[in-house]
């Protein structure tokens, strides 16, 4: 089964260097996303079918919004700074029934930074909310630090090389 990029007009911005890759520098946490820079209100698409796990509403970043499906075989993947995201996907249990479906838009949370998608990845094997306030969380998945403070759920994973196979896939 095809997977599909979920920002498909980003503009190119490297996912491993500066503010947007995975592991940043953000003060007083580390940045525990890809964020994929792409126009205003361009669309943001499940990259495969999946189950609605958690909605956050105005206020993950900003005014903007996220919503976090379960994808089988490739964990959780948490949209955020979206806006816009259809009404039907707006609660717990939701089917996305195929990959490629309209999940939002591209939102716009922070004045001195570009529109953007975050784009986060859980492993799937904790439960709770996937935005952990705690300092004590200790990571387990290759490529994130193992006591850094990216409060973030402790089987968060770094979502740098699945999102670079989705784009060269794409590309073919």
């Amino acid at each position: 089964m095809a997977l599909y990029f979920p920002a498909p007009k980003w503009d190119g911005t490297s996912i491993k260097q500066g503010a947007p890759r995975f592991g940043a520098n953000r003060g007083k946490r580390v940045h525990g996303a890809c964020d994929l820079y792409a126009p205003l209100k361009s669309d943001v698409v499940a990259v495969d079918a999946g189950i609605v796990v958690e909605i956050s509403g105005p206020g993950f970043a900003g005014t903007t919004e996220a919503i976090s499906i379960s994808h089988e075989g490739i964990g959780i993947i948490r949209y955020g700074e979206v806006v816009q995201i259809p009404e039907e996907f707006k609660k717990i249990g939701a089917k996305v029934e195929k990959g490629g479906i309209l999940i939002g838009k591209v939102g716009k949370a922070v004045k001195s930074y570009p529109p953007m998608l975050h784009f986060e990845l859980f492993d799937g094997s904790a439960t709770g909310r996937l935005t952990v306030r705690s300092n004590d969380v200790e990571y387990y998945n290759d490529g994130v630090l193992k006591d850094a403070d990216y409060q973030r759920r402790k089987d968060l994973m770094n979502p740098t090389k699945f999102l670079e196979r989705l784009w060269l896939e794409g590309k073919k």
